[in-house]
């Protein structure tokens, strides 16, 4: 696996009660004789934040491509609440084609939502897998399909090359609840893919 591109970044409000959102493009290259794998995003800290992959190239391109993160930070309801913030760190992987290309272990979409807006929630969804002979641990890929408040992140995986079965990564998942009844309830929905090399 190469790494094509592997950046932080940090938006936050100028007060408590202002959100923003918006998008940064990151330009990657694929090296020669390699395909794109895939990219990884997480999320170290963030408060009524959150940043989810929104465009990346299909697994097996080549050449001049670009990565799309959307992020976003919602205003609090009162001028005590901080400003908010999302900080995130993106990474993006080529691998060499051929017949030792990647191979996708597991795909899986998961949705967790608040019974009311005032509640906040959190745990830890778990994937279970076996890899197979011949193979072993490449990366996991969680990509934030949409959220209200909330968010997601890898917190535990095999380390790569690791090999057998009855494998898990443990992914983290949280939604936050809120005084304003407008904002909505909190929810969080993520896609988990894990790949062996």
């Amino acid at each position: 696996m190469t790494v094509v591109t592997e950046e932080d970044r940090t938006h936050s409000g100028n007060n408590p009660i202002t959100g923003d959102r918006g998008t940064d493009t990151f330009p990657i290259t694929i090296p020669a004789g390699e395909i794109y794998s895939n990219a990884t995003l997480d999320i170290p800290g963030q408060r009524r934040g959150g940043a989810r992959i929104s465009a990346q190239p299909q697994p097996g391109a080549t050449g001049n491509q670009q990565v799309e993160i959307n992020w976003w930070f919602d205003g609090g309801v009162n001028p005590t609440a901080g400003n908010g913030f999302v900080e995130y760190h993106v990474k993006a992987f080529s691998a060499p084609s051929g017949p030792g290309a990647p191979i996708v272990l597991k795909d899986d979409t998961q949705s967790f939502r608040g019974s009311s807006f005032v509640m906040g929630d959190g745990g830890t969804f778990t994937v279970n897998f076996d890899i197979p002979a011949g193979r072993s641990y490449g990366w996991c890929q969680l990509d934030i399909v949409s959220s209200v408040r909330g968010g997601a992140r890898i917190s535990a995986q095999p380390a790569p090359g690791t090999t057998g079965r009855n494998k898990s990564v443990s992914i983290n998942w949280w939604y936050d609840g809120t005084g304003n009844y407008r904002a909505g309830r909190g929810s969080v929905k993520f896609r988990v893919r894990v790949f062996a090399s």
